[in-house]
């Protein structure tokens, strides 16, 4: 009889700490990524590209619907990634990076590249 009342309790021990799990997986008692208003992530992504070293390239930032929308010109393509990066930490849930680099032109034909050899 005993033994009966062990697996009795045992079953519902179990099921109640299954089912606990269950529910705190189903993010009803997680926390939720707060998220920012749009102004707020704008004046971040801004305040903080002026405050770095890409504070030199002319980046415009647009940001609606927690989307924010990078455009201008870099002159190292790492500031193009750096950019991103800023954007998302300030709270940006998805961001659109128009911004483009110029390449180097390439030599014309016919005329030699400098040969630094000399």
């Amino acid at each position: 009889m005993q033994i009966r009342k062990l697996v009795g309790l045992t079953t519902i021990v179990l099921s109640l700490v299954l089912g606990s799990g269950w529910i705190f997986s189903q993010n009803n008692f997680a926390a939720k990524k707060k998220v920012e208003a749009d102004a707020d992530v704008q004046k971040c992504i801004t305040d903080k590209l002026a405050n770095s070293k890409l504070k030199d390239d002319a980046i415009t930032v647009k940001v609606n619907g927690g989307e924010a929308t990078l455009e201008g010109s870099v002159k190292v393509s790492a500031h193009k990634g750096n950019a991103s990066q800023i954007a998302k930490n300030c709270g940006a849930q998805k961001v659109t990076n128009n911004i483009t680099v110029p390449t180097k032109p390439a030599p014309t034909p016919g005329k030699a590249a400098p040969n630094p050899k000399k």
